[in-house]
C-alpha cells in the first residue's frame, strides 16, 4: 500500500537487527531475508533512517504518551 511517505524514520529495540540493516548483513539466520527486505524497500524513500531504541526508552515513551 502507498500512502506517499518520502522520508522514514524506523525504530527497533533490537541492537543486532538495527546493525545488520545499516551493515547490509543478512546471512542465513531465521531473520536474514527479512533484513534483505527491509535493505531493499529502504531505497524506495528519499531518506530511510534505522534507529536502536533500548527497550526501557520505548516505556518512557508509552508512559508520556497517556
Amino acid at each position: 500500500m502507498e500512502i506517499g511517505l518520502t522520508q522514514v524514520i524506523l525504530e527497533g529495540d533490537s541492537a543486532m537487527v538495527i546493525q545488520a540493516i545499516l551493515e547490509g548483513i543478512s546471512d542465513s539466520s531465521a531473520y536474514g531475508h527479512v533484513i534483505e527486505d527491509i535493505r531493499t524497500q529502504a531505497v524506495d524513500f528519499q531518506l530511510s533512517v534505522f534507529a536502536h531504541v533500548p527497550q526501557n526508552c520505548k516505556l518512557v515513551m508509552l508512559l508520556l504518551m497517556v
